[in-house]
Order: structure tokens, then sequence, then C-alpha cells
């Protein structure tokens, strides 16, 4: 599989970098991660562990016909107690 190719611009300023994976921390401190597959494609990933108390999710919006806004957002992890069970 080939790795990602990034080019990461801060103030104008342009770095080229090759990666199997990025991490992103989004301004609300949640992180994911961008992997390709075999066939091309980029995956996103929000790392989780069953002992959470709370679990992230995707906010997908389109935007203009070539513009997706992707964003993450919190939410509870219900107890068996608080579902009835």
């Amino acid at each position: 599989m080939n790795p990602l190719r990034v080019r990461a611009v801060h103030k104008g300023a342009s770095t080229d970098i090759t990666a199997d994976e990025i991490w992103i921390t989004l301004s609300n401190g949640i992180e994911f991660v961008l992997r390709n597959d075999a066939y091309g494609s980029l995956g996103a990933h929000i790392p989780c562990t069953p002992d959470n108390d709370e679990f992230a999710v995707f906010v997908v919006r389109p935007g203009a016909s070539n513009v997706l806004v992707l964003n993450a957002e919190r939410h509870a992890c219900k107890s068996q107690r608080d579902s009835g069970g």
C-alpha cells in the first residue's frame, strides 16, 4: 500500500510529508486518524475504548459540489441502568 502524501500549510509556509496515518485534533479536542486502504480510499476513524464515558461521532455536511465539511461531536454513553436494562 502506498503511503499518503500530505502538504501541511501553516501561515503560508508548506511542508510536504509522506505518512501511513494522519492524526488530526479538532478545535473541540476530538482526535481522529486518516488511513488509506488497499483500494485507494481514505478512511477516517475516531479511536474509542469500551470503558469510555462518552463516544464521538462524525458530523458530515455537504458544502459546494466539491466540498465536504467534516466535524465530530461527543455523546454520553448510556449505562444499562439508564436504558432500563
